[in-house]
Protein backbone atom coordinates (compact mmCIF):
# COMPACT_ATOMS: atom_id res chain seq x y z
CA UNK A 1 0.00 0.00 0.00
CA UNK A 2 1.32 3.53 -0.96
CA UNK A 3 1.61 6.69 1.63
CA UNK A 4 -1.39 7.99 -0.26
CA UNK A 5 -3.34 5.05 -0.12
CA UNK A 6 -2.19 4.57 3.82
CA UNK A 7 -3.54 8.29 4.77
CA UNK A 8 -6.64 7.62 2.41
CA UNK A 9 -7.44 4.89 4.37
CA UNK A 10 -6.60 6.42 7.44
CA UNK A 11 -9.29 9.25 7.11
CA UNK A 12 -12.07 5.93 5.98
CA UNK A 13 -11.16 3.96 8.79
CA UNK A 14 -12.04 7.41 11.27
CA UNK A 15 -14.88 8.36 8.87
CA UNK A 16 -12.99 11.73 8.87
CA UNK A 17 -14.58 13.54 6.06
CA UNK A 18 -13.10 16.64 6.47
CA UNK A 19 -9.70 15.29 6.82
CA UNK A 20 -10.10 13.30 3.23
CA UNK A 21 -11.34 16.71 1.61
CA UNK A 22 -8.42 18.22 2.73
CA UNK A 23 -6.45 15.68 1.16
CA UNK A 24 -7.84 15.88 -2.37
CA UNK A 25 -7.66 19.97 -1.76
CA UNK A 26 -11.09 20.33 -1.48
CA UNK A 27 -11.13 21.76 1.94
CA UNK A 28 -12.06 25.48 0.46
CA UNK A 29 -15.59 23.62 -0.20
CA UNK A 30 -16.26 21.63 2.69
CA UNK A 31 -19.27 23.50 3.57
CA UNK A 32 -20.60 23.51 0.25
CA UNK A 33 -20.22 19.61 -0.24
CA UNK A 34 -21.32 18.52 2.92
CA UNK A 35 -24.44 21.09 2.15
CA UNK A 36 -25.03 18.82 -1.08
CA UNK A 37 -24.59 15.42 1.18
CA UNK A 38 -27.59 12.91 1.06
CA UNK A 39 -27.87 10.38 3.49
CA UNK A 40 -28.09 6.68 2.49
CA UNK A 41 -28.22 3.10 4.15
CA UNK A 42 -25.52 1.10 2.29
CA UNK A 43 -27.69 -2.94 1.96
CA UNK A 44 -24.46 -5.01 2.92
CA UNK A 45 -24.68 -8.67 2.11
CA UNK A 46 -24.89 -11.67 4.58
CA UNK A 47 -24.72 -15.05 2.66
CA UNK A 48 -26.57 -18.05 3.37
CA UNK A 49 -28.53 -16.31 6.40
CA UNK A 50 -31.60 -16.97 7.19
CA UNK A 51 -33.89 -14.53 5.03
CA UNK A 52 -37.28 -15.27 5.45
CA UNK A 53 -38.95 -12.60 7.63
CA UNK A 54 -35.95 -10.06 7.00
CA UNK A 55 -34.64 -8.01 4.62
CA UNK A 56 -33.06 -9.94 1.63
CA UNK A 57 -32.25 -9.97 -1.70
CA UNK A 58 -32.58 -12.90 -4.04
CA UNK A 59 -34.76 -15.85 -2.92
CA UNK A 60 -38.87 -16.35 -2.98
CA UNK A 61 -40.46 -13.30 -0.77
CA UNK A 62 -43.07 -13.76 1.69
CA UNK A 63 -45.84 -12.17 -0.10
CA UNK A 64 -50.11 -11.70 0.63
CA UNK A 65 -51.81 -14.59 -0.30
CA UNK A 66 -53.39 -13.69 -3.41
CA UNK A 67 -50.44 -12.16 -4.56
CA UNK A 68 -50.50 -12.39 -8.71
CA UNK A 69 -46.23 -12.59 -9.34
CA UNK A 70 -45.14 -10.38 -11.87
CA UNK A 71 -45.25 -10.90 -15.48
CA UNK A 72 -43.85 -9.25 -18.33
CA UNK A 73 -46.38 -8.66 -21.30
CA UNK A 74 -44.97 -11.83 -23.25
CA UNK A 75 -45.82 -13.69 -19.63
CA UNK A 76 -42.52 -14.64 -18.40
CA UNK A 77 -42.16 -14.38 -14.37
CA UNK A 78 -39.82 -11.58 -13.51
CA UNK A 79 -37.10 -12.60 -10.97
CA UNK A 80 -37.19 -11.47 -7.53
CA UNK A 81 -34.54 -8.87 -6.87
CA UNK A 82 -34.76 -7.76 -3.41
CA UNK A 83 -37.01 -7.18 -0.05
CA UNK A 84 -37.11 -4.91 2.17
CA UNK A 85 -38.55 -4.65 5.77
CA UNK A 86 -38.88 -0.99 6.78
CA UNK A 87 -39.64 -2.25 10.10
CA UNK A 88 -35.98 -2.61 10.33
CA UNK A 89 -34.81 0.88 9.83
CA UNK A 90 -38.08 2.69 11.00
CA UNK A 91 -36.67 6.06 12.16
CA UNK A 92 -34.30 6.93 9.38
CA UNK A 93 -37.41 5.52 6.62
CA UNK A 94 -39.66 8.24 8.16
CA UNK A 95 -37.14 10.67 8.15
CA UNK A 96 -36.16 10.51 4.81
CA UNK A 97 -40.11 10.33 3.64
CA UNK A 98 -40.48 6.17 3.14
CA UNK A 99 -43.26 4.60 5.16
CA UNK A 100 -41.29 3.62 8.75
CA UNK A 101 -43.25 0.02 8.49
CA UNK A 102 -44.36 -2.33 5.78
CA UNK A 103 -41.87 -4.17 3.40
CA UNK A 104 -41.09 -2.99 -0.30
CA UNK A 105 -40.28 -5.87 -2.63
CA UNK A 106 -38.86 -5.17 -6.36
CA UNK A 107 -39.24 -7.94 -8.71
CA UNK A 108 -36.44 -7.21 -12.35
CA UNK A 109 -36.67 -9.09 -15.66
CA UNK A 110 -32.68 -10.82 -14.85
CA UNK A 111 -33.34 -12.53 -18.38
CA UNK A 112 -33.11 -9.76 -20.83
CA UNK A 113 -32.07 -6.54 -18.45
CA UNK A 114 -34.30 -4.53 -19.93
CA UNK A 115 -31.74 -0.84 -19.93
CA UNK A 116 -34.58 1.06 -19.35
CA UNK A 117 -34.16 3.29 -22.42
CA UNK A 118 -37.78 2.65 -24.00
CA UNK A 119 -41.08 2.74 -22.67
CA UNK A 120 -41.86 -1.32 -23.29
CA UNK A 121 -39.07 -1.49 -20.94
CA UNK A 122 -41.41 -0.28 -18.46
CA UNK A 123 -42.62 -3.85 -17.40
CA UNK A 124 -39.14 -5.35 -16.65
CA UNK A 125 -39.84 -4.05 -13.26
CA UNK A 126 -42.38 -4.23 -10.28
CA UNK A 127 -42.32 -2.30 -7.36
CA UNK A 128 -44.57 -3.17 -4.20
CA UNK A 129 -44.97 -2.21 -1.19
CA UNK A 130 -47.47 -3.72 1.10
CA UNK A 131 -48.41 -2.26 4.54
CA UNK A 132 -47.80 -3.67 8.33
CA UNK A 133 -51.64 -4.86 8.51
CA UNK A 134 -51.28 -7.35 5.31
CA UNK A 135 -50.42 -11.14 5.87
CA UNK A 136 -47.33 -12.23 4.06
CA UNK A 137 -46.53 -16.28 3.67
CA UNK A 138 -44.06 -18.17 2.23
CA UNK A 139 -44.76 -18.35 -1.63
CA UNK A 140 -43.94 -20.89 -4.25
CA UNK A 141 -42.12 -19.01 -7.54
CA UNK A 142 -44.04 -20.30 -10.37
CA UNK A 143 -43.27 -23.00 -12.67
CA UNK A 144 -41.42 -21.28 -15.64
CA UNK A 145 -38.98 -19.39 -13.61
CA UNK A 146 -35.87 -21.20 -14.07
CA UNK A 147 -33.58 -21.94 -11.69
CA UNK A 148 -30.80 -19.53 -12.92
CA UNK A 149 -33.27 -16.24 -12.58
CA UNK A 150 -33.86 -17.04 -9.05
CA UNK A 151 -30.80 -15.15 -7.02
CA UNK A 152 -29.27 -16.97 -3.80
CA UNK A 153 -31.19 -15.54 -0.73
CA UNK A 154 -28.60 -12.98 0.78
CA UNK A 155 -29.85 -11.34 3.90
CA UNK A 156 -29.43 -7.59 4.35
CA UNK A 157 -27.56 -5.37 7.15
CA UNK A 158 -28.33 -1.49 6.81
CA UNK A 159 -25.55 0.90 7.54
CA UNK A 160 -25.54 4.17 7.61
CA UNK A 161 -23.99 6.69 4.69
CA UNK A 162 -23.41 9.95 3.36
CA UNK A 163 -23.63 10.24 -0.58
CA UNK A 164 -22.47 13.15 -2.34
CA UNK A 165 -23.65 14.06 -6.28
CA UNK A 166 -21.48 12.34 -8.96
CA UNK A 167 -20.39 15.35 -11.51
CA UNK A 168 -22.84 14.45 -14.38
CA UNK A 169 -25.87 14.15 -11.49
CA UNK A 170 -28.14 17.26 -13.06
CA UNK A 171 -28.26 18.31 -8.99
CA UNK A 172 -24.65 18.57 -9.48
CA UNK A 173 -24.61 21.47 -12.16
CA UNK A 174 -23.56 24.37 -10.42
CA UNK A 175 -21.25 22.96 -8.22
CA UNK A 176 -18.17 24.81 -9.21
CA UNK A 177 -15.56 22.00 -7.85
CA UNK A 178 -18.08 18.44 -9.18
CA UNK A 179 -16.47 18.00 -12.69
CA UNK A 180 -12.34 18.29 -10.85
CA UNK A 181 -10.30 15.02 -10.87
CA UNK A 182 -9.54 15.91 -7.10
CA UNK A 183 -13.92 15.53 -6.54
CA UNK A 184 -13.99 12.45 -8.25
CA UNK A 185 -10.96 10.79 -6.71
CA UNK A 186 -12.62 12.08 -3.40
CA UNK A 187 -15.62 9.93 -4.56
CA UNK A 188 -14.04 6.75 -5.33
CA UNK A 189 -12.21 7.12 -1.98
CA UNK A 190 -15.11 7.72 0.42
CA UNK A 191 -17.31 4.89 -1.25
CA UNK A 192 -14.88 2.86 -0.61
CA UNK A 193 -14.95 3.04 3.10
CA UNK A 194 -17.30 -0.29 3.07
CA UNK A 195 -15.09 -2.20 0.32
CA UNK A 196 -13.42 -5.39 1.59
CA UNK A 197 -12.72 -6.96 -0.87
CA UNK A 198 -15.22 -9.93 -1.05
CA UNK A 199 -17.04 -9.43 -4.40
CA UNK A 200 -20.25 -7.64 -2.60
CA UNK A 201 -21.40 -4.58 -4.62
CA UNK A 202 -22.19 -0.91 -3.68
CA UNK A 203 -26.01 -1.77 -3.17
CA UNK A 204 -27.90 1.50 -1.53
CA UNK A 205 -31.47 2.58 0.04
CA UNK A 206 -31.89 6.07 -1.41
CA UNK A 207 -28.77 8.67 -1.54
CA UNK A 208 -26.96 9.98 -4.80
CA UNK A 209 -26.56 7.73 -7.95
CA UNK A 210 -22.99 6.40 -8.45
CA UNK A 211 -23.24 7.08 -11.97
CA UNK A 212 -21.21 5.26 -14.90
CA UNK A 213 -22.63 6.64 -17.54
CA UNK A 214 -25.04 10.05 -18.06
CA UNK A 215 -27.11 11.81 -16.10
CA UNK A 216 -29.92 8.84 -14.78
CA UNK A 217 -32.08 11.46 -13.63
CA UNK A 218 -32.59 12.76 -17.35
CA UNK A 219 -32.93 9.55 -18.65
CA UNK A 220 -35.59 8.35 -16.77
CA UNK A 221 -37.81 11.83 -17.44
CA UNK A 222 -37.21 10.95 -21.22
CA UNK A 223 -37.75 7.23 -20.99
CA UNK A 224 -40.62 7.64 -18.58
CA UNK A 225 -42.38 9.70 -21.85
CA UNK A 226 -41.00 7.67 -24.32
CA UNK A 227 -39.13 10.45 -26.06
CA UNK A 228 -35.71 9.00 -25.36
CA UNK A 229 -33.01 10.13 -28.28
CA UNK A 230 -36.09 11.18 -30.35
CA UNK A 231 -37.31 14.20 -31.93
CA UNK A 232 -40.52 13.26 -33.43
CA UNK A 233 -42.25 17.01 -33.52
CA UNK A 234 -38.78 19.34 -34.10
CA UNK A 235 -38.67 20.48 -30.25
CA UNK A 236 -35.85 18.80 -29.26
CA UNK A 237 -34.83 22.49 -27.50
CA UNK A 238 -37.12 23.03 -25.69
CA UNK A 239 -38.14 19.33 -24.43
CA UNK A 240 -34.49 19.57 -23.71
CA UNK A 241 -35.74 22.46 -21.11
CA UNK A 242 -38.66 20.74 -20.27
CA UNK A 243 -36.55 17.30 -19.11
CA UNK A 244 -34.21 19.82 -17.32
CA UNK A 245 -37.26 20.75 -15.09
CA UNK A 246 -38.30 17.42 -14.69
CA UNK A 247 -35.02 15.72 -14.21
CA UNK A 248 -34.80 17.24 -11.17
CA UNK A 249 -37.87 15.54 -9.53
CA UNK A 250 -36.48 12.20 -9.94
CA UNK A 251 -35.09 10.26 -6.78
CA UNK A 252 -33.26 7.08 -6.40
CA UNK A 253 -35.12 4.69 -4.71
CA UNK A 254 -32.58 2.25 -5.21
CA UNK A 255 -28.90 1.04 -6.23
CA UNK A 256 -27.78 -2.22 -6.86
CA UNK A 257 -24.13 -2.99 -8.27
CA UNK A 258 -23.06 -6.43 -9.43
CA UNK A 259 -21.74 -8.92 -6.80
CA UNK A 260 -20.51 -12.05 -6.68
CA UNK A 261 -21.99 -12.90 -3.51
CA UNK A 262 -25.76 -12.12 -4.72
CA UNK A 263 -25.30 -13.63 -7.84
CA UNK A 264 -25.95 -10.29 -9.32
CA UNK A 265 -23.77 -9.88 -12.89
CA UNK A 266 -25.57 -6.86 -14.56
CA UNK A 267 -24.95 -6.50 -18.85
CA UNK A 268 -21.62 -4.54 -19.25
CA UNK A 269 -19.93 -4.34 -15.87
CA UNK A 270 -22.98 -2.44 -15.20
CA UNK A 271 -25.49 -1.22 -12.47
CA UNK A 272 -29.45 -1.18 -12.05
CA UNK A 273 -31.01 2.32 -10.66
CA UNK A 274 -34.41 2.01 -9.50
CA UNK A 275 -35.72 5.63 -9.94
CA UNK A 276 -39.04 7.35 -8.46
CA UNK A 277 -40.57 10.62 -9.17
CA UNK A 278 -40.50 12.79 -5.21
CA UNK A 279 -44.35 13.16 -5.82
CA UNK A 280 -44.86 9.47 -6.03
CA UNK A 281 -42.64 8.86 -3.57
CA UNK A 282 -44.23 11.24 -1.15
CA UNK A 283 -47.63 9.24 -2.30
CA UNK A 284 -46.03 5.44 -1.98
CA UNK A 285 -46.91 5.48 -5.41
CA UNK A 286 -43.74 3.08 -5.56
CA UNK A 287 -45.53 1.26 -8.74
CA UNK A 288 -44.39 4.20 -10.54
CA UNK A 289 -40.60 3.37 -10.18
CA UNK A 290 -38.58 3.37 -13.28
CA UNK A 291 -35.21 1.02 -13.58
CA UNK A 292 -32.25 1.94 -15.52
CA UNK A 293 -28.88 0.02 -16.14
CA UNK A 294 -25.71 1.54 -16.97
CA UNK A 295 -22.54 0.03 -18.30
CA UNK A 296 -18.65 0.49 -17.93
Amino acid sequence: MSFNDEAIQHFIDRQDLEGLLRFFGLGDFEADIKGQSLESKRLKVEPDAKESGSSHFGGIPDLPADFQWPRRQDGRPLSALARLDLSEISFWAERNHLPPEGVLTFFFDLCEQPRGFQSEDRDGLRVYFHDRDIDLVPTIAPLNLTENLVLPASKIRFEDELTFPDFKDCLAENLPFAASESYDAFLNSWYQQSGDGSGTGCHRLLGYPQLLEGDVREECALASEGTYDQDLDGRAMDRAREVAVKASSWIMLLQVDRDTECGIDWRDQGMLYIMIERECLLERKFDQSWAMIQGQ
